[in-house]
């Protein structure tokens, strides 16, 4: 072989290469390019970062995953989603035994349900995003933080009882884990009340993390004013929205009977002293929440009588001189 044709052997291949290195370089800017869907959405208000992150194109992966491999429902779901959240939620490694007892957090077995539920969330999510930056707004010039995230997913309507208890307190539940993060969960029926009212009330959880209010082990009674502050905190942004999760008490003698075992139990620990409140008894005919609705007459009194008191003192002010400033003991005497 002579001489010539080595050049063109060398020039062909050198040609082929650069062809290759460019498509190559075309393909990466065009996945650089290409928009997130999950992409986050950030807003600055009094100087202070509130980033919110959406779960919907990360559980639609999940889906995916999860019909061809329907034994490995547990390691999809943590790529996928629980992961992400994780290292957004808590700093480093931290976070998975909070998302562990977290059952929320259990891998939707509904595919189908799923979809329908994350395809309808899409549709409203300009919305979503607009009324979840109003009750920000509203919220952070009541009380100033130093910022938050907001991570949304969609509930699991294939559980068991869920479409009918989200349509009651309209669409939509929350809950706040650190000063650096909260999380919604939101229903294709969710109300533009029941956001703004739930994004008020978490913010205001994040801000008692913030100011060292909120620890764990706390007793019955603080843990009862940690959503009775956070309830009364939504009133006071916006006390024209009904709340759907602490409505008053059906009669006075419920309410006395929820006193009365809040009163005996008021520096309980432990989860079984809890439950009856937060879960519902029905052997006495104790509806679910009750300690938020306990919790926010009992603020309710306190602001009505000590309106000097300003929220950022009244948030982190404790249990016992909230409940006797609030003289909400006299109801009963």
């Amino acid at each position: 072989m002579g001489i010539y044709f080595w050049k063109e052997f060398f020039m062909r291949k050198s040609l082929m290469v650069a062809a290759i290195l460019l498509l190559v370089g075309c393909a990466d800017q065009e996945a650089e390019s290409k928009p997130d869907p999950d992409a986050p959405v950030t807003v600055e208000l009094e100087g202070q970062e509130y980033t919110v992150y959406t779960y919907f194109d990360a559980l639609m992966e999940y889906a995916e995953q999860a019909e061809e491999h329907p034994n490995q429902l547990d390691k999809y779901y943590k790529e996928s989603v629980t992961d992400p959240f994780r290292k957004r939620a808590f700093e480093e490694e931290a976070g998975s035994a909070a998302i562990l007892r977290d059952p929320s957090f259990k891998p939707p077995e509904d595919l189908e349900k799923l979809r329908e539920g994350i395809h309808t969330l899409k549709e409203r999510e300009d919305d979503i995003h607009k009324w979840i930056e109003q009750s920000l707004e509203k919220s952070v010039d009541k009380l100033p933080s130093n910022g938050t995230d907001i991570h949304i997913f969609p509930v699991d309507m294939g559980i068991a009882g869920f479409e009918r208890f989200y349509q009651v307190i309209g669409g939509a539940t929350g809950r706040a884990y650190n000063e650096d993060a909260f999380v919604l969960r939101l229903a294709p029926s969710i109300e533009k009340e029941a956001l703004l009212n739930i994004v008020a009330h978490e913010y205001h959880h994040t801000v008692a993390f913030e100011k060292g209010y909120i620890e764990e082990s706390n007793s019955l009674l603080h843990e009862v004013l940690i959503e009775g502050k956070a309830e009364m905190f939504a009133r006071t942004v916006y006390p024209d929205v009904k709340s759907n999760i602490s409505p008053p008490f059906s009669s006075k003698q419920l309410e006395e009977e929820i006193w009365t075992y809040l009163s005996e139990n008021r520096s309980e620990t432990l989860p079984r002293y809890k439950e009856p409140l937060m879960d519902g008894d029905r052997e006495r005919s104790w509806p679910s929440e009750s300690d938020y609705r306990i919790g926010r007459q009992i603020m309710k009194d306190f602001v009505e009588n000590n309106p000097e008191v300003p929220i950022e003192d009244w948030t982190v002010m404790p249990a016992e001189e909230v409940l006797e400033k609030s003289r909400y003991e006299e109801r009963f005497e």
